[in-house]
């Protein structure tokens, strides 16, 4: 009796099943995390067999490295020490200058915050008398950080508290529909000290955001604080990070202009998609839906290092300066702003900001376009589809054949895309879901 409705079955078995396991790879690589990672790491064996060839822009990375730590001093510096460091690199024609430190908290060696922890005597008791007269030295750095007009700070977004919402140096225009629901957002924040942070041409987010596997591949170019309650109710805010507002502040520009799905010459076809690019100055940057540029690594170049004691120093030449984004950051492992890309495990994340602007200022980008993913889905269903017919009419062989020449197409296809578009393609689902009904068709013949 089974053996008879198999039988009976048997034709339309050999239809439904292949069918099922389709649909099962199409929700596989609509709803689950596993196929996006799966994605994500074809995309970076991309990049580890052909990186981003390092060409020099001007952006440098002033390093507190662990050779300026031995020579300097422990972090954090006396903010004089800063202040001096800005004053030399403004003189010598820095076109911006960048902190990617948070100055949170008073500065432990200005004499009022030091002299308490001196011994009692009478001479440190005299200085105890004067304390409030001795110059402060985040006073002093302020007031450098102010004069140099091209100085920026930065900020940590967070998910805990907000005492003080950070200070808004640009203005932003929109084109199409809000980008807020589209940014990454977060609810709390770790602030400079108002004076510095009052003072300062430019006010970033470090946030970067890694993938679920701690890689960081797409780097926002612009996040939100969301609102809550202070005192009264306040509005999410938007802000940008540190890249993109160094690069404001380098060319003078006063406003981001933001488009997103909606605004003229955008085809969204009536869907709300999400952001496509961000104009600041002369430079217009192609985003994804997120408003994120995908890092196109290409890996460690100590060419874009200048060591920080040499700045401390008065080393610095003009031909390293001059024109030149200047990212105050560190490599030390000690003070823990390491971070992970696909070329590398242990980057300094200053490096990130600083890979970024290259992008930009090479307009050099890694694109995953709007229709990939609907080309994606179109591909696997049709290949699907041909495979399911095709093997009950010529057999195995043949179709294999056929699958085995369509998914080492697309695999090349998309290579090919990376390799000379710069574009991001995902062959895995394609290849996964032809050998799973390849073999189930097979097996059901």
């Amino acid at each position: 009796m089974t053996a008879a409705v198999f039988r009976r079955l048997a034709p339309w078995l050999q239809y439904v099943l292949p069918a099922l396991v389709l649909i099962a790879a199409l929700l596989f690589k609509n709803f689950t995390l596993i196929a996006d990672e799966l994605q994500l790491k074809v995309f970076d064996t991309f990049q580890r067999v052909q990186p981003r060839i390092y060409e020099r822009q001007p952006v440098k990375l002033i390093d507190i490295d662990d050779e300026s730590l031995r020579r300097v001093g422990q972090w954090p510096w006396p903010r004089t020490l800063l202040a001096e460091m800005v004053v030399s690199m403004a003189n010598l024609g820095a076109a911006a200058i960048v902190f990617d430190v948070v100055f949170a908290e008073p500065d432990r060696t200005s004499p009022a915050n030091i002299l308490p922890f001196w011994p009692d005597t009478p001479e440190t008791e005299a200085l105890k008398a004067k304390a409030e007269t001795l110059p402060d030295h985040d006073a002093i750095f302020a007031d450098i950080v102010g004069q140099a007009q091209n100085v920026g700070t930065g900020f940590v977004l967070t998910g805990g508290t907000l005492e003080r919402m950070p200070e808004r140096k640009s203005s932003f225009a929109q084109a199409g529909d809000p980008a807020r629901p589209f940014l990454i957002g977060y609810v709390g924040a770790v602030n400079n000290l108002p004076a510095i942070e009052k003072a300062s041409a430019g006010n970033g987010s470090f946030n970067v955001d890694p993938e679920t596997d701690g890689i960081i591949r797409r780097v926002p170019l612009f996040v939100t604080l969301r609102g809550i309650e202070i005192d009264t109710a306040v509005d999410a805010e938007i802000y940008p990070t540190l890249a993109i507002e160094a690069l404001r502040v380098a060319q003078g520009a006063k406003t981001f202009i933001i488009k997103a799905s909606g605004a003229s010459g955008e085809t969204a076809f009536g869907e709300h998609t999400g952001i496509n690019n961000i104009k600041v100055g002369r430079y217009q940057i192609p985003t994804d839906n997120a408003g994120r540029l995908w890092l196109h690594d290409t890996g460690i170049v100590r060419e874009r290092y200048i060591p920080a004691w040499r700045a401390v120093a008065g080393e610095l030449k003009p031909e390293e300066v001059e024109g030149n984004i200047l990212v105050v950051g560190t490599s030390a492992a000690g003070l823990q702003d390491i971070r992970t890309t696909p070329l590398s495990k242990v980057v300094p994340g200053a490096e990130v900001h600083i890979q970024i602007l290259e992008q930009i200022l090479s307009g050099h980008y890694l694109e995953r376009p709007d229709w990939a993913q609907g080309l994606e889905y179109v591909y696997l269903v049709a290949l699907g589809i041909a495979l399911i017919v095709l093997i009950p009419m010529v057999g195995a062989v043949w179709t294999g054949l056929i699958g085995l020449g369509a998914t080492v197409g697309v695999n090349g296809a998309s290579w090919l895309l990376y390799a000379n578009e710069r574009w991001l393609l995902d062959p895995i689902m394609p290849t996964v879901a032809t050998g799973l009904i390849f073999t189930m068709s097979s097996v059901m013949n």
